[in-house]
């Protein structure tokens, strides 16, 4: 069985070290790796996501220059496809307001998301399975989140419009309309891309908008819109924020996740008794850090997959302890084995 987790971990280490060097040789062993598990449940993994940012941060910058890997990525099935080109496109183009890539991200935002007719007979006809031989529960097969590249393009906007003040504006009201009607797997991401144009720059119009989002029922829109709060004040000790974060860490007293979140977003705007920033645009916002804004899309990325993940890793280890429960009580090498049962004359009965 392939282990995601290594595999995403490893290719976004390999990607921060050869930020925006295009350095084929990193960026194309992580394409390959990625192409090789094409068709498979591995790459439905959330995991995976970490995968292609990691050969997306080879080509911070590259603009004009990523024709190349987006042409190799079409061998691969969607909606994997779309996610990983449309993070590609995000990096490539980071920081720059370019209006015609705000389009194009633009139409895969407002695009209709269509589920196969094969998965939609696979749900209804799914079923918890267990193990015929160690009556174990199956943990249950990945699924395809099919708006997970429309979740991505939400991302992409505010990461390529940050450099212009008229464009980020405009996306706002974008997000408002994606956070009210989008799916589920897109709502949770607008609160991260509501923060990403203010970061270190608490508008006050923003701070009301992600403390709307912070009282939402989706635990993982209000863990995210707490981070954005965070985000946007970060380094500025703003009293008003300050103040309404210590109110949130009231309301979600009994919520471990978000009261977690909320800790995080307090030493944020903490952070250095207001000396220090998180903003990626410097010299007048003329000139992007690479390196603080591919730990921005890291962080809003990781934030984006964080439940998917911990329900994977809580599966795995479930049925892994499952396994070893039932080995040490004895109950699987009670049972009789059957090997090779095609005829009566072939049958080996073993009972131990």
């Amino acid at each position: 069985m392939v282990n995601t987790e290594i595999i995403g971990i490893a290719s976004l280490a390999s990607g921060l070290i050869s930020l925006g060097r295009h350095d084929n040789e990193v960026s194309n062993t992580i394409l390959n790796k990625i192409i090789e598990l094409n068709n498979t449940d591995s790459l439905k993994s959330p995991y995976m996501r970490l995968t292609s940012l990691g050969m997306s941060l080879c080509y911070f910058g590259a603009r004009d220059a990523i024709e190349v890997p987006t042409e190799a990525m079409n061998v691969l099935e969607e909606p994997f496809k779309t996610t990983i080109q449309t993070v590609l496109l995000m990096c490539a183009y980071a920081g720059t307001g370019d209006v015609l890539i705000i389009q194009e991200l633009l139409h895969i935002v407002g695009e209709k998301v269509e589920i196969p007719k094969k998965d939609k007979k696979e749900k209804q006809n799914k079923k918890e399975k267990k193990d015929s031989f160690t009556r174990i529960k199956v943990p249950k097969k990945p699924e395809w989140d099919y708006s997970m590249g429309q979740a991505m393009a939400t991302l992409a906007v505010a990461v390529v419009s940050m450099g212009e003040d008229i464009g980020a504006e405009m996306t706002h009201r974008i997000f408002g309309h994606i956070g009210r009607y989008g799916d589920p797997s897109v709502r949770k991401v607008v609160p991260l891309t509501t923060a990403l144009s203010s970061v270190s720059n608490p508008q006050l119009s923003v701070i009301d908008v992600l403390t709307k989002y912070s009282h939402d029922a989706d635990d993982d829109v209000a863990c995210n819109a707490i981070y954005g709060l965070g985000l946007i004040g970060a380094g500025t000790n703003n009293a008003r924020l300050a103040a309404s974060l210590r109110q949130l860490a009231v309301y979600h007293g009994k919520n471990p996740s978000q009261l977690f979140m909320v800790r995080i977003a307090q030493g944020l705007v903490h952070m250095g008794k207001g000396t220090l920033t998180l903003n990626p645009l410097h010299t007048d916002r003329m000139l992007v850090d690479p390196i603080a804004m591919a730990d921005h899309k890291l962080l809003c990325e990781y934030f984006a997959n964080y439940f998917s993940m911990v329900a994977e890793n809580k599966v795995n280890t479930h049925y892994a302890n499952n396994i070893s429960q039932e080995c040490t009580s004895g109950s699987i090498v009670e049972q009789t084995m059957w090997i090779e049962p095609v005829t009566p004359n072939n049958v080996i009965d073993v009972t131990i």
